[in-house]
């Protein structure tokens, strides 16, 4: 799902976004599981009007929780967390609502995947500068030794930066 983004206009469309109904429309998504905490909790609290938010987190399974919101109300965090037992709790993933449009965020191996061809292809491509350099052949050089050295120090340079870029 990671290519997939969400909007439901009827629903911005009478209630701008903020922190008191931002999992209330993140309900209405794709992205959401109804056999969630969360849900199981609204269904209990319907009629009683506790808030479900400082309970969610104290059950053990799946729910979700706003983690982070701008001033604006135009950016929302939301975070999926399972509570294994009392001392461990997993982030299973993230969401971003920005503007009303909410998309997954990209997982940790999506990410890994993406550097470590980033890194592939900038060694591949050092490999092949290696390549077209040498020509046993030749007497003599087709390029200097000044530009060769610079040219794996650009490739170098790019490998290096992909590799301590942050998440």
């Amino acid at each position: 799902m990671e290519n997939i983004s969400f909007v439901d206009t009827n629903f911005l469309t009478y209630n701008p976004l903020n922190e008191t109904n931002i999992l209330d429309y993140f309900s209405t998504s794709p992205f959401y599981d109804s056999s969630s905490n969360n849900e199981v909790l609204k269904m209990q609290s319907q009629y009683t009007g506790n808030k479900i938010n400082q309970q969610v987190e104290n059950l053990r399974g799946v729910y979700f929780i706003l983690d982070f919101k701008n001033q604006e109300n135009t950016l929302f965090i939301i975070r999926k967390s399972e509570n294994v037992n009392q001392n461990l709790t997993l982030n299973l993933n993230f969401y971003y609502v920005i503007h009303g449009h909410i998309y997954e965020a990209p997982s940790d191996s999506f990410l890994y995947t993406v550097r470590s061809t980033e890194i592939f292809f900038k060694l591949n491509k050092l490999l092949d500068l290696e390549d077209l350099d040498f020509d046993p052949l030749a007497l003599e050089e087709t390029k200097s030794d000044q530009q060769i050295e610079d040219s794996k120090f650009g490739i170098i340079r790019d490998i290096f930066e992909v590799f301590h870029r942050k998440k």
